[in-house]
């Protein structure tokens, strides 16, 4: 018998297309079922809704779902407080299911590296190759027809490479970066054991302590795995849209954020970020 967590959500305001697809996550895929499959934590899921019932086939752990789903929050809440002019609900009116999963810490940090001037389709290769060179296979059940997954490598495996060790998953230019910061992590690991409690300006500076890792990739890691919901990851495009849809230069955007979404600026990027890519003005992450 499958395993399966089931969960009541609200429907207008859990989508996992939107969820899955929003940018923040590359483990994720469609599946033959009208759902999606992914990997975390080592376990293999397949996820799909049917009305206002989540259901998670393959785990039993509900206290893990409802962590990494963000279950708990009042999303109608965020919305009514960042609908503060007419871009915003446009942009919440399209990305109405968005939820911030809370992701590994390791995982998402190597991910963004990856995603470095890179856009989802290649970085999503790139990282089933590294689980597939590096992780190891994970034990499924037959609901998975028999498909091979792997978990993601443990940041030991990989500080124990060469960067031409990584040529196989062509991550380019990226290749350093990720044995670099594996390293890094080890070597500091007594400032990385507890970071999940420390404030975001520590969580902030100790991140731009690794290789390949600057302001964006540090917010995402606070946004999307520490659930930070302050952190706002700035880059190109985002000083793009918020000058062309706020007026707002590069220099003010910080200011600016804190001002209109305050403890929620990371929520709002990711609704503005999932309207625009989806009418394509963003076409890398």
């Amino acid at each position: 018998m499958n395993k399966k967590c089931v969960f009541n959500i609200d429907k207008k305001h859990f989508n996992i297309e939107q969820i899955f697809e929003c940018g923040q996550c590359f483990r994720w895929e469609r599946n033959l079922y009208g759902g999606f499959t992914g990997v975390v934590q080592n376990e293999v899921i397949n996820v799909y809704t049917e009305g206002n019932k989540l259901f998670i086939v393959g785990s039993l752990h509900q206290k893990k779902w409802i962590k990494y789903f963000d279950l708990l929050r009042d999303y109608k809440k965020i919305k009514e407080i960042l609908e503060v002019n007419l871009v915003m609900k446009k942009c919440i009116k399209k990305g109405y299911g968005i939820r911030i999963l809370q992701q590994d810490f390791w995982e998402t940090i190597i991910s963004f590296i990856i995603s470095a001037n890179n856009n989802i389709p290649r970085i999503k290769k790139i990282i089933l190759k590294f689980c597939e060179y590096f992780g190891e296979e994970i034990e499924t059940p037959e609901c998975f027809c028999g498909k091979k997954y792997y978990s993601f490598p443990k940041i030991e495996t990989i500080a124990n490479l060469e960067t031409k060790d990584l040529a196989p998953i062509s991550a380019g230019f990226r290749d350093k970066y990720i044995i670099q910061t594996a390293r890094k992590i080890l070597k500091l690991k007594y400032e990385f054991c507890s970071i999940e409690r420390d404030s975001n300006e520590d969580i902030f500076q100790k991140l731009l302590k690794l290789n390949g890792v600057g302001e964006k990739i540090s917010n995402c890691v606070l946004l999307f795995s520490f659930a930070r919901y302050e952190a706002f990851p700035q880059d190109v495009w985002i000083n793009r849209i918020m000058e062309s849809e706020f007026g707002i230069s590069k220099k003010e955007v910080k200011k600016f954020v804190v001002q209109k979404f305050g403890n929620y600026a990371g929520i709002a990027q990711q609704y503005l970020y999932y309207y625009f890519k989806k009418n394509k003005v963003i076409t890398k992450v």
